[in-house]
């Protein structure tokens, strides 16, 4: 500023310090006017934080207790932190919250302490959140903001692969691969599938497999074929697993899904037979648990997964 002041008075005669002077306050007022309209593309559509799966809310359309915010995600759980007005000695609580996209509701549960609210939703909501409009809250019953969901889409897409994986370590992972020793018993239990396949698709998928150990004189055998999404569904895999009892007993299919990531959970079993933890490949974040029931695995219900848990903790 300084230096533009001396070149400005050093300028010929009192006309020419006017010129300079006028050119100096169109420079200076241009690029408040930049700045400006920067400022306000910047704060009408969602961001990308500078590090993270962390999303930046735009100004809310409309705001009675919360100011702004952002959508981040840690081991595939998304959840919105929102900046609310700050109360001398706010109680941190849990409250309810009523999550509507475009007219559409979903309750939640919410904490609240001083300066942000907490909100987990989830995973399935991501879709809604990139094809919606406006995105709302209701705390207790009373409306407490509104946001725009203009370029939610691209956002998410760009940070939602930066999201962590699930912390699986408390269970034993189950391999499969193309070359794993089971692979000739896994192509004679699938033949028929990967004719159907073959048949539908004209493609010849791609078989994996993994050797399990589980009581004395059972085996089991896990396999997938992969190869298409739109005949698989989202993981493009199917995944089934097989037992027998004794080297000479018959093959049988005890277990089917689509394409997971697959776990022992050793610490819970049934007459030895562990527990399976199952993770979708980018999907939700809870995993799903499946029982032996002295024939088959079967998804847990919540009273037998509560159940289940005991038995664990016991063993």
């Amino acid at each position: 500023m300084t230096q533009l002041a001396e070149i400005i008075e050093g300028a010929a005669g009192p006309a020419a310090k006017r010129i300079a002077g006028r050119r100096w306050l169109g420079i200076c007022t241009a690029a408040f006017l930049l700045a400006g309209a920067l400022s306000v593309m910047a704060s009408d559509r969602w961001e990308e934080a500078g590090s993270g799966a962390v999303a930046i809310l735009p100004v809310p359309l409309k705001a009675a207790a919360i100011n702004g915010g952002s959508f981040s995600c840690a081991e595939r759980r998304w959840s919105f932190r929102l900046r609310a007005e700050t109360t001398p000695a706010a109680p941190r609580r849990e409250t309810t919250v009523v999550v509507a996209i475009d007219g559409a509701d979903f309750p939640a549960k919410a904490n609240r302490s001083p300066g942000v609210v907490t909100v987990a939703v989830p995973f399935e909501m991501l879709d809604l959140l990139k094809a919606g409009n406006r995105l709302s809250f209701a705390f207790d019953g009373e409306p407490a903001t509104v946001f725009s969901l203009r370029g939610s889409r691209a956002v998410l897409d760009a940070v939602a692969p930066r999201c962590s994986a699930v912390d699986m370590s408390a269970y034993q992972s189950v391999a499969l691969s193309e070359t794993d020793q089971a692979i000739g018993t896994a192509a004679k239990l699938m033949a028929e599938e990967a004719a159907l396949f073959r048949e539908a698709t004209g493609k010849q998928p791609v078989l994996a497999a993994a050797s399990v150990k589980v009581v004395a004189d059972a085996e089991m055998v896990f396999a997938s074929l992969c190869g298409s999404d739109r005949y698989y569904g989202e993981s493009g895999c199917t995944l089934s697993g097989f037992a027998r009892q004794g080297v000479s007993g018959d093959w049988r299919e005890v277990y089917n899904s689509e394409g997971v990531a697959l776990y022992l959970d050793t610490k819970t079993s049934a007459d030895g037979w562990p527990d399976l933890a199952t993770l979708a490949e980018g999907g939700s974040a809870e995993p799903s648990h499946w029982m032996w029931n002295g024939l088959a695995y079967e998804i847990r219900e919540p009273a037998i997964a509560k159940d289940a848990e005991l038995r664990g903790a016991v063993q």
